[in-house]
């Protein structure tokens, strides 16, 4: 085990405190199961995806704000929405069937790339301003046919 030094805001350590009285435990180890708790609960990632993820620390920041405001082209987007139709009404083939799970795959593996662009921007105190267009953009074509975000 490691020593480390975390400073806690005094209303989680009194949660903690009374935790650990009713229990008849350190503080310590209320936090520790809290914190192998909070852990536990996210699968890891496959090797590859998480290699992607972790490459991406070195992008500059103007290319992760290129990776976070990406969307999926139209036609992809389109045949998405035609293939999930018919797999909801019970008339999609299987090959179908096999092209709607790789486009799910890859708009799930998309999302999941916006989502490390932008946290590390934020990281490094980058304002997500940039994406605020965008997102308004989104919200107003998100019912009509030019919406493809995904």
């Amino acid at each position: 085990m490691t020593d480390f030094t975390l400073v806690v805001p005094d209303d989680i350590v009194e949660r903690a405190r009374r935790i650990a009285n009713s229990n008849a435990q350190s503080v310590e180890a209320v936090l520790i199961h809290q914190l192998q708790q909070m852990s536990a609960s996210l699968p890891p990632l496959p090797a590859d995806t998480q290699s992607e993820l972790d490459v991406m620390r070195a992008y500059s920041d103007e290319a992760l704000e290129t990776i976070a405001t990406t969307q999926l082209s139209p036609a992809l987007a389109e045949r998405a929405r035609h293939l999930g139709r018919k797999n909801s009404l019970g008339t999609i083939t299987a090959t179908e069937h096999d092209e709607l799970s790789a486009l799910v795959e890859l708009g799930g593996r998309q999302m999941l790339r916006k989502a490390q662009a932008m946290a590390l921007l934020v990281e490094r105190g980058r304002s997500l301003q940039f994406a605020q267009g965008y997102r308004n953009e989104w919200h107003r074509s998100r019912n009509g046919p030019g919406c493809y975000d995904i």
